[in-house]
């Protein structure tokens, strides 16, 4: 048996990233999004970068959702250069959740306007149309005037 410090970085990486996909599947977004193969390279200083993409329905929310839910998870277990999961929007035509564990990057990634429709950059700059939200029905009356 091999002792417990000399597990694979890489490996460890990417069994906690599809454990966390499948619970996010089962309990946020059952039978909309799936992950393809994931897919292994070596960044020039030499780290390892796992890489995903996701299909579905709706990808754009559930990788929001995703990076939200699975940040506390990362919080309380970060080393040196680690990074919590975070949306990142830096390529044209692609958003990814992104993080750095153990020095191993994982991105999980989806071209933009698949699914819903729904880009990050839309999502992100939606505009009030004006229109009442409805919590309010009446307006105020107005105050009588001192008798």
């Amino acid at each position: 048996m091999r002792p417990f410090l000399d597990l694979d970085p890489a490996g460890v990486a990417l069994d906690h990233t599809r454990r966390l996909w499948r619970e996010h599947e089962q309990y946020a977004a059952p039978g909309r999004v799936r992950l393809d193969e994931f897919t292994a390279r070596t960044l020039t200083d030499d780290n390892t970068v796992w890489s995903a993409r996701v299909r579905g329905d709706r990808v754009h929310e559930s990788l929001v959702l995703f990076a939200q839910q699975v940040g506390s998870y990362f919080a309380g277990s970060r080393l040196a250069g680690d990074l919590v999961p975070f949306l990142d929007v830096d390529v044209p035509g692609r958003e990814a959740v992104v993080w750095r564990s153990g020095g191993v990057w994982v991105e999980l990634w989806a071209p933009t306007g698949t699914g819903d429709g729904e880009t990050a950059a839309g999502a992100a700059l939606a505009v009030s149309t004006g229109v009442p939200s409805g919590r309010l029905p009446f307006r105020r009356r107005p105050k009588s005037p001192a008798a």
